[in-house]
């Protein structure tokens, strides 16, 4: 379990050094937090262009449900409560991998979301030229540096939809796509929530804050990606569910080790 939180804040190297506080500390704040997380799922606002875009609201259930969550001890336990998620709303986790899925999942929490990842999954999983093209563009989103304020982030992701809804691709690397962006919206949304108040802060510079809120953006929208392309290859209808298991237990690590 130590290795497992040692390697998880990987994706948090930007920030690291503010993570120091005392568990006191975030006590305190937990009551607010608390608050401005569980509206979330409120300021994540559907596109019905996109088919999927429920599962970007499903997403940040399931991330509510694991917010100081206190019956996740282990990695172990977050897939688990993963798959009980999923199958509370009706589906079907037994159309991939279990052991690939859980592989995919800890890369998804000690990765970057780069093209060099999406031409290596793309070679493992036989994405087309166009699909990886289209993936191409959300990993230019995620490695911009030009931001100025979190309303920019998330219209750029808005926009970045549009243009996703619009694709031309083969009918399955299209679906995988739209669910992919549906979570990762909903879970910039949560993450921006989640640390509401950073920039108010005189320890907390802007360029930490982007660190920490596009550390777990990240991890979803890879666990998305990873895990749609396993539940496909197990069956093609397996897709959808692959990325919500990926996605949802990509986070609810990243959260489970900010918070234990």
């Amino acid at each position: 379990m130590k290795k497992l939180k040692t390697n998880l804040f990987f994706l948090f190297i930007i920030s690291m050094f503010f993570f120091s506080c005392s568990r006191d500390d975030v006590n305190q704040a937990d009551q607010t937090e608390n608050k401005t997380i569980s509206s979330s799922t409120a300021k994540y606002v559907v596109n019905n262009a996109n088919p999927y875009s429920n599962i970007g609201t499903l997403h940040n259930e399931f991330m509510l449900q694991m917010h100081n969550n206190s019956t996740i001890n282990s990695q172990n336990d977050i897939y688990n409560a993963g798959v009980a998620f999923a199958q509370q709303n009706g589906y079907n986790t037994n159309l991939y991998n279990v052991g690939q899925m859980k592989a995919a999942i800890n890369d998804a929490m000690n990765t970057s979301f780069t093209k060099a990842k999406i031409d290596q999954l793309g070679a493992q999983y036989g994405f087309s030229g166009a699909y990886k093209n289209e993936l191409y563009q959300l990993a230019n989103f995620f490695n911009a540096t030009n931001y100025t304020d979190t309303d920019q982030i998330l219209n750029d992701l808005a926009n970045l939809e549009i243009r996703y809804i619009n694709a031309q691709l083969p009918t399955a690397e299209k679906n995988q796509l739209l669910v992919v962006i549906a979570i990762a919206r909903a879970s910039m949304s949560y993450w921006i929530a989640y640390y509401p108040t950073d920039t108010q802060n005189s320890g907390v510079t802007k360029a930490s804050w982007w660190g920490r809120i596009f550390g777990g953006a990240v991890a979803d929208a890879f666990g998305a990606l990873a895990g749609g392309a396993i539940g496909f290859a197990a069956g093609g209808v397996g897709a959808v569910v692959g990325a919500i298991i990926g996605g949802a237990c990509a986070s609810g690590g990243i959260q489970f080790a900010i918070e234990y």
